[in-house]
């Protein structure tokens, strides 16, 4: 049971479960989400569609109503509002021991209402701007939650050293471009854009944000790297995290290769969604193992 007294100094260990615990259910439910979100608003551009690429961007949601995917949807949304409103309670009560995650907590409570605002006042919008909103906004509500799954208490933290620290944080910052760049290719149909992987043969401004998004790419991967190494390094529990570490990049760039190879086959373009949410997941992660308090 949650602890209701305000006089205690120190957490209790079934409370701070409990909220780990909340948490983590509500990242599950958040990725899962994000997979089913990414799955409406690629289909509904025409991703993968024939004849390839004379209908893209062509579809709509209205012409592709997907109605076992949208209750799916609208299932999850409703179970990750729960999980939510349950969290803020859960952090109110400790918010006397806990002050950064009780914040947290309003913060998602905050971004929830934002993006269910969006949606009922934006119901079947496809815009770059709605859809952006809500692919950022599913993935910053994935990160909320991480972090409080896994914020330890002071006395339970190990560190990192002050460098694997801002290594972590400034993966956290890369990925975060990443996502953003990558957001802005998918909501504004620039697949097409560049086909290949050596130049786009053109100067648009889709061909320069799709190789943006490929040179960010190999920075991400370069950063993730030198910051597992430094994991490894830390040994333990802390060699599992730079492993993922190292896997995510690598696997995202085998995807985003694949999907210009192969004229962007939704299935990719679905598990390129996913491998960024994991990365977002366990850049946060990384940033929990190194923290110092």
């Amino acid at each position: 049971m949650l602890n209701t007294g305000t006089s205690d100094s120190h957490d209790t260990p079934n409370s701070a479960a409990l909220t780990s615990r909340l948490a983590l259910g509500g990242a599950l439910l958040m990725l899962c989400l994000v997979c089913v979100s990414a799955y409406l608003r690629l289909s509904a551009a025409g991703l993968d569609c024939q004849p390839w690429p004379e209908c893209y961007a062509q579809a709509t949601h209205e012409t592709q109503p997907h109605p076992v995917a949208r209750l799916t949807h609208r299932l999850l949304a409703s179970a990750v509002g729960i999980v939510v409103l349950l969290l803020v309670f859960a952090s109110f009560v400790r918010r006397a021991q806990r002050p950064v995650q009780f914040w947290m907590s309003v913060a998602l409570l905050a971004l929830t209402a934002a993006l269910a605002l969006l949606g009922r006042a934006t119901p079947g919008a496809v815009t770059a701007l709605v859809s952006s909103s809500n692919l950022l906004g599913g993935l910053a509500l994935l990160a909320l939650m991480t972090w409080i799954a896994l914020d330890a208490p002071a006395g339970r933290r190990s560190g990192g050293g002050r460098r694997l620290q801002l290594l972590s944080y400034a993966a956290v910052g890369l990925t975060v471009i990443q996502l953003v760049s990558g957001a802005l290719l998918s909501t504004t149909y620039a697949a097409t854009a560049c086909p290949v992987l050596t130049g786009c043969g053109a100067a648009a401004p889709a061909a320069a944000l799709h190789l943006l998004h490929r040179l960010l790419g190999m920075v991400l991967l370069l950063a993730d790297g030198v910051l597992a190494v430094g994991l490894l390094r830390k040994g333990g529990s802390a060699r599992i995290l730079a492993g993922v570490l190292l896997a995510l990049p690598l696997i995202q760039v085998a995807v985003g290769v694949m999907m210009a190879t192969s004229q962007f086959p939704l299935w990719a373009a679905l598990l390129h969604n996913l491998v960024a949410a994991l990365l977002i997941a366990t850049a946060v992660a990384a940033v929990q193992r190194t923290s110092r308090h």
